[in-house]
């Protein structure tokens, strides 16, 4: 009965450790931006498509 539990609990906490792990991946790879004004080239449009397009080669790259 006991053995069931903590093998259950284990599992448990096997799962959220994962996850969590997989949540701050990818808040690490997309921040939360509050501010819009304070990202680079945000008043330029060409500007913030540049620095997307750099973020994506970066991002794809860094998981190579």
């Amino acid at each position: 009965m006991y053995s069931i539990i903590t093998v259950l609990l284990l599992l448990s906490f096997v799962i959220i450790f994962v996850l969590q792990a997989l949540s701050d991946k990818a808040l690490n790879k997309y921040p939360l931006v509050s501010d819009c004004s304070a990202l680079i080239g945000a008043e330029d449009p060409t500007l913030m498509q540049q620095g997307a397009i750099m973020s994506y080669r970066t991002n794809t790259a860094l998981e190579e």
